[in-house]
């Protein structure tokens, strides 16, 4: 959610963005533990 705003921001708007994560491995990403993301 935040680097698609801050993608949309920068593009459509010209902000100057920065995108802070918490976790730099991204395994406690909502994507990551999405039910989409799930193996078989």
């Amino acid at each position: 959610m935040g680097a698609a705003s801050a993608c949309f921001l920068a593009r459509d708007h010209g902000c100057s963005v920065t995108v802070l994560e918490r976790d730099p491995l991204y395994t406690r990403a909502s994507s990551a533990l999405s039910a989409s993301s799930n193996g078989p």
